[in-house]
């Protein structure tokens, strides 16, 4: 069986708040370990979670009290738009809250843009001691996990690795044996949610970012 380290509640849930509060709500439950969300998908220059602002100090704060430790970092998205190293200070506040695994989309149909952003990115991360983990999403273009582990194996990096998510796996119907396929899985998500989901893709995403349960 796979050696798990720890369960981590995350923040994309149909009760999502700020991150200092996910904190506390994680502790109380009895955790040991949170996920957060440093990045909104976008490498944004103003995120209330990069280092010096209040909302980062205050998680900082929190984490120390409770005394437990993020786990998952959210959520980086690969386009055609993508500089990775605009993603440096999100990195740089994922470490410094102590993070481990950064979950990254892909949603850019020239392939090999892809790859090279997505290596770019593991190389980036690789200087703040994080993996990058690519979350196959039921509504961008990497939707599958075969899709997922073409950009991680192209790229070639040590800390690359594929994000099972059962949601997305589900709607897009995804394949079993590509899942037992993968050589490495870092981080592995679980949820509740309908059990028929939308044919339309903006509802899909809807229902990824503020309606699982």
């Amino acid at each position: 069986l796979p050696r798990i380290i720890s369960m981590t509640p995350a923040t994309m849930s149909k009760y999502a708040t700020a991150s200092p509060d996910v904190v506390s709500w994680a502790a109380k439950a009895g955790y040991t370990h949170v996920g957060l969300r440093v990045l909104t998908g976008v490498a944004d220059r103003d995120h209330p979670m990069l280092p010096g602002r209040p909302m980062m100090r205050e998680t900082r704060v929190r984490l120390e009290g409770e005394g437990i430790k993020p786990f998952e970092i959210e959520v980086a998205r690969l386009d055609a738009q993508t500089d990775a190293a605009a993603f440096a200070p999100h990195l740089e506040a994922a470490s410094l809250l102590g993070g481990k695994h950064l979950v990254a989309i892909g949603n850019d149909e020239d392939l090999s843009r892809l790859i090279a952003n997505f290596a770019a990115l593991c190389d980036l991360a690789a200087q703040y001691n994080l993996t990058v983990n690519l979350e196959p999403t039921s509504y961008y273009v990497v939707n599958s996990i075969r899709s997922a582990r073409v950009i991680v194996d192209a790229a070639g990096k040590t800390n690359g690795a594929v994000a099972p998510d059962p949601l997305h796996f589900h709607r897009v119907q995804d394949n079993l044996d590509d899942l037992r396929a993968l050589a490495r899985v870092n981080v592995l998500q679980f949820c509740d949610a309908p059990a028929q989901g939308s044919a339309i893709a903006e509802e899909r995403m809807v229902e990824a970012r503020q309606d699982r349960l």
